[in-house]
């Protein structure tokens, strides 16, 4: 299902255009799943942070403890993989909005050039 029918952007602003209630409920649900999807994507990404710093850091699995070196490469390999996801995702998120922006503007520009054309089919 497609948003433009519950949803107007002006400006980069989002505006709901709907009051009625099943199509609050149908974007509830669209939001609910997209919440889904983010939490599971945040799992995936705890996942396979965990995997590859223990991969790295983890020598010795006969001991219950970590050693010191164990500990410290763990200590630094989790912030560093959380640093570079945080990073890449303002990239994105960054790409994602130019893209929206650039979308909104030629959408605004074709409504100013359908505009001339209305008003002279209507003469």
């Amino acid at each position: 299902m497609d948003l433009k029918k519950f949803v107007k952007i002006s400006n980069g602003m989002v505006s709901v255009i709907t009051s009625d209630p099943k199509d609050v409920e149908v974007m509830f649900c669209m939001w609910l799943a997209r919440a889904r999807q983010s939490f599971r994507d945040f799992l995936q990404l705890y996942n396979k942070m965990t995997e590859i710093c223990f991969s790295r850091c983890i020598y010795n699995i006969n001991s219950r403890n970590l050693d010191q070196n164990e500990v410290n490469c763990v200590d630094d390999c989790s912030p560093k993989f959380i640093k570079f996801n945080n990073k890449l995702m303002q990239n994105f998120v960054k790409a994602q909005t130019d893209i929206v922006n650039k979308r909104v503007e030629e959408a605004e520009k074709q409504q100013r050039l359908e505009a001339p054309e209305e008003k002279t089919a209507r003469k």
